[in-house]
């Protein structure tokens, strides 16, 4: 988890993908990410912190099988937004 949120907290660009193979369906959902340290977090037993996610772009696919190609076209768009610190980890593997 610390890696996820040492992510954001450099790069706070996120997407949040929920499939439903059972109905053929593809939520992704992308957006900012923020971790808030200081608020009460009684109402969440056992948190150590929250994340806020602001949402910017929905897209719901009815059919599965075209995640592919939506996944190839917004491709360009991850890349061009990407740190340079994640672009110089990526090229390093």
């Amino acid at each position: 988890m610390f890696n996820s949120l040492g992510n954001i907290n450099v790069n706070p660009r996120t997407g949040l993908l929920f499939a439903s193979f059972e109905q053929g369906r593809t939520l992704l959902i992308s957006g900012s990410a923020g971790i808030d340290w200081d608020s009460d977090r009684s109402a969440f037993p056992g948190a150590q912190r929250l994340l806020t996610f602001e949402v910017e772009k929905v897209i719901e696919i009815e059919q599965l099988h075209c995640l592919g190609m939506l996944l190839n076209s917004i491709r360009p768009s991850i890349l061009a937004s990407e740190s340079p610190a994640n672009r110089h980890r990526r090229n390093d593997n």
